[in-house]
């Protein structure tokens, strides 16, 4: 399992896409293969921004089990963080 924290860019969208889908190939899977998404928000007024960005991100028919909270992360200057769990090719 790999936990990966990003940050919301000025125009809102965030920075996670490229880096978590290397993750996923390199652990022998893909976005498509996502089982369940747990992100964490350091502020819940964002979750229509993520929500937007995230809906973009993830192929039609292949929206995983998801679930999103607000709390306090790890390091200051993180606004999400999200956990994967996806099936290996």
């Amino acid at each position: 399992m790999t936990r990966l924290s990003v940050r919301f860019s000025a125009h809102g969208v965030i920075q996670f896409c490229p880096f978590s889908e290397a993750l996923l190939l390199e652990a022998g899977s893909d976005k498509t293969r996502i089982l369940s998404a747990t992100i964490w928000l350091s502020d819940i007024a964002s979750y229509d921004e993520l929500n937007a960005v995230w809906d973009a991100w993830i192929p039609d028919g292949c929206a995983p089990a998801r679930a999103c909270g607000e709390s306090r992360l790890a390091g200051e200057g993180y606004d999400v963080e999200i956990i994967c769990v996806a099936a290996i090719a």
